[in-house]
């Protein structure tokens, strides 16, 4: 078979992949009309034009891209998606979390695409998460900007936010930040097995390790970096982080097997992890 063939198949599978996505994301996308008793209808509604602002100057830039750049644009959604239903559903993450998916107020400004709620034997902890699934040489300026955001004292937040299995409304501060990412044939691979309901395979998939191990690897490095800069009480907090992503790659492997394979996107966060040393 041509070239040409296994291109239009690739295209189709993103298609439908992205379409999937978007309606996942909208469904369960925290409403910010939810929050005018809290914040008031003109704060509320100076954040939605913020949004659309923002999404007519994108759409504009977009009429300017490549479709190569577009297509990863659609690849990062669509693991934004997958990463939200099976860090829960497949319990990639453990049996007690709860994903809970932004506003797109909180995506855009805050640049935090996903909050994962953990339940443990001390309470609820949360972490803030960017997915990044654009070719691997550009996960550096997110990892850059969690370093610069560390530097000046600062963790991440979401203003509108309103906890699973905690009576908390409003805004979430003082979160981890990390980036989950992986590169095109893996996003590839997920895909079919997702848009094919193929979902006890997806409870299997070796992703789940690459993403523990991303998010401890990150833990360890933006700890120490925040230990360097002066900034103890967040590398505490990664540290804290740390701990119960360990012991969910410890339980983890106690159930699977964990085959080892890890993709390119996996390689170059630690490697621009190395910068930070």
């Amino acid at each position: 078979m041509s070239n040409e063939f296994f291109r239009e198949e690739r295209n189709a599978l993103v298609e439908k992949g992205f379409e999937k996505a978007q309606a996942l994301i909208t469904r369960d996308a925290i409403d910010p009309k939810r929050f005018i008793n809290l914040y008031g209808k003109e704060n509320v509604e100076r954040d939605l034009r913020y949004v659309a602002d923002n999404e007519e100057a994108w759409n504009a830039a977009r009429a300017k891209e490549s479709p190569e750049t577009i297509e990863k644009m659609k690849r990062a959604t669509v693991l934004e998606a997958i990463l939200h239903e099976h860090g829960e559903l497949s319990e990639w993450f453990g049996g007690k979390v709860t994903m809970i998916k932004t506003s797109r107020f909180d995506d855009i400004n805050r640049g935090v695409d996903s909050i994962a709620e953990f339940e443990g034997k001390d309470g609820y902890s949360f972490l803030a998460m960017a997915i990044d699934a654009t070719a691997s040489q550009h996960v550096g300026g997110k990892i850059a900007h969690i370093a610069a955001k560390i530097k000046g004292g600062h963790l991440a937040s979401v203003k509108y936010f309103e906890a699973e299995n905690l009576e908390m409304r409003g805004e979430l501060s003082g979160i981890p930040h990390v980036i989950v990412a992986a590169d095109q044939k893996t996003i590839d691979e997920l895909t079919e097995l997702w848009l094919t309901g193929r979902n006890s395979e997806l409870g299997k998939h070796p992703i789940q390790f690459q993403i523990l191990e991303e998010i401890e690897m990150q833990c360890t490095a933006f700890a120490a970096f925040a230990q360097r800069v002066g900034q103890d009480e967040i590398a505490e907090q990664y540290l804290k982080m740390k701990e119960l992503i360990t012991g969910l790659q410890s339980e983890k492997k106690q159930t699977l097997k964990d085959s080892g394979k890890r993709d390119d996107a996996m390689y170059a966060i630690r490697e621009e992890l190395r910068l930070l040393e």
